[in-house]
């Protein structure tokens, strides 16, 4: 599965669709996109923010469509930075994907590192009522900004808790388990490596390995 390709998660929520049906305007999307940047660089646990750029490849209505300037989505991909000491602890790479509609839409985020959480599907997909109970915690009003949504993403490891019923919570500490084991192999590792590319902290836990 190539991360450059993000798949609509649920065609019943708006915002998840590579091509909006209405209310897309890619030049407007590409602005604010641009606007909002500098507000990432705020935010203590992202650890490397690159520039927008147009997706690779994009799923719509079951077929593989090629991305241009005039119709988008785009992708905004940080480095996130989990909270030391605890089970979500290190680097991830995570990628904001935004629509021609964003940000009247709500973007979609997904983790291309490996991690183990309920509210994160196999593929890497945040669940979207995660990020809006995440921005809703937040007590943040612009739920769709990259702020935000990078925002609700950290929360995700930092306070998961704060957006699991209790019977989730025994998922939770499930996932917390074997991350903290995969933690403690990489750890383990890395010293041995022989390319970089081994262990990498960002990737997380590759199937090649």
């Amino acid at each position: 599965d190539d991360p450059q390709v993000i798949r609509a998660y649920n065609p019943a929520l708006l915002g998840t669709f590579s091509l909006p049906s209405q209310g897309g305007d890619a030049a407007a999307a590409v602005r604010q996109l641009g606007l909002e940047m500098d507000s990432l660089r705020e935010l203590p646990f992202l650890r490397r923010v690159d520039k927008p750029h147009l997706m690779a490849g994009a799923e719509q209505d079951g077929e593989l469509i090629v991305p241009t300037e005039s119709t988008g989505p785009w992708l905004v991909e940080a480095s996130l930075e989990g909270p030391e000491g605890s089970p979500f602890a290190g680097l991830y790479r995570v990628q904001v994907k935004c629509n021609s509609a964003w940000p009247q839409t709500a973007p979609q985020v997904r983790f291309c590192s490996t991690i183990e959480h309920p509210l994160i599907d196999e593929d890497g997909l945040v669940q979207p009522v995660a990020l809006l109970d995440a921005a809703a915690v937040l007590e943040r009003s612009d739920a769709n900004s990259l702020q935000t949504t990078f925002s609700a993403a950290h929360l995700l490891l930092s306070n998961p808790a704060a957006l699991l019923s209790e019977r989730a919570k025994e998922m939770l500490r499930q996932a917390e388990k074997v991350n903290l084991e995969r933690l403690r192999i990489i750890a383990e590792y890395t010293p041995l490596r022989r390319h970089p590319g081994f262990f990498d902290a960002e990737q997380g836990w590759p199937s090649a390995w």
